[in-house]
């Protein structure tokens, strides 16, 4: 009997070993299964030198989207990013890629056709204006070049620049003085530097294969939007004018570098937060979604954002500063 007891405790025992070793979340959509076998990296705590170009940049890069601050009365001015709902119609009728909802506009940038962003400076934050415009001639799209269109446009918003940062548009922009702002652009920057530094040292003998669709996904998903936003016409359309095809397009951008960089970088997330015994849930999904996502953007890829976060955070809590 003791002998009995003696295996079944040496087998319970042994179980238990290898489920700790390689332990994966069965919850997640992505990267379940032993990263370690991809992913070979000494270290994740790096140094990083707050004097260097890269680190000067992502700084101010923060900084400017921390003295950005959301301006909801007045009227439009240039460089407000504006947050804008717009339909564009022809002849009475709405066409292909001509509107959008809760879009970002950064008012003279030239981003929409001429007239657009000037036909918004000046007017009242809240309120729905119609901007009867013309293509160019020489719009890609052959539907819409030259043509009389009508854009209705609601100004939901406005987000603006701040040129200074002191304690008094601290407070206006929701943080307590400017020291916090200066804390929180520094933070940023130590995790952001430190993960290009991880990234770099980061080897992968192998590619996981299985995620190849949901990158090559948001790939087309990114393109089709650009297509729209600038062009007017959407990926299918584009394709179609120069006799290529989805199934050419996804089969190009499976061998491109983007993918690889992706899988890269998304591999080495699930590594970390693996090795540090973290994990992501379904809840967390949720809650990502909730803030907003895009609903063109798949289940798949709102939990690689939620990775992304984590693992960064982890690389940056473990990051020194000199």
């Amino acid at each position: 009997m003791k002998k009995v007891v003696a295996t079944v405790a040496f087998i319970l025992a042994v179980s238990l070993l290898f489920c700790s070793c390689g332990n994966v979340n069965k919850n997640r959509l992505n990267y379940n299964y032993d990263m370690a076998l991809y992913v070979k990296l000494d270290s994740y705590e790096v140094e990083v030198d707050s004097s260097s170009d890269s680190y000067k940049e992502y700084y101010g890069e923060k900084m400017a989207e921390l003295l950005t601050g959301e301006v909801t009365e007045g009227a439009v001015q240039v460089g407000d990013i504006a947050n804008i709902d717009y339909v564009g119609t022809k002849d009475g009728k709405p066409f292909s890629g001509g509107g959008a909802e809760d879009y970002n506009l950064t008012i003279g940038s030239g981003t929409f056709i001429p007239g657009f962003e000037d036909g918004l400076i000046g007017k009242e934050i809240g309120t729905m204006v119609d901007l009867n415009l013309t293509f160019p001639e020489d719009y890609k799209n052959a539907e819409l070049a030259g043509a009389a269109v009508v854009f209705t446009v609601t100004i939901n918003y406005c987000k603006r620049e701040y040129d200074e940062l002191t304690d008094e548009n601290a407070k206006l922009l929701g943080y307590e003085s400017a020291s916090e702002i200066e804390k929180a652009a520094a933070d940023h920057a130590k995790k952001i530097a430190a993960w290009s530094k991880v990234y770099a040292n980061a080897k992968l003998d192998k590619y996981p294969e299985k995620e190849n669709n949901v990158f090559v996904d948001i790939l087309v998903y990114q393109t089709d939007i650009e297509l729209q936003v600038k062009e007017g016409y959407t990926l299918q359309q584009y394709l179609a004018m120069i006799g290529s095809s989805m199934e050419k397009f996804r089969e190009s951008a499976l061998q491109s570098t983007d993918v690889a960089q992706m899988k890269k970088n998304y591999a080495l997330c699930y590594y970390i937060i693996d090795a540090e015994g973290e994990a992501v849930t379904p809840k967390m999904v949720d809650e990502k979604i909730a803030t907003g996502i895009n609903e063109g953007v798949s289940r798949n890829f709102v939990e690689m954002m939620v990775v992304m976060e984590m693992a960064q955070n982890i690389v940056g809590n473990k990051a020194t500063i000199k």
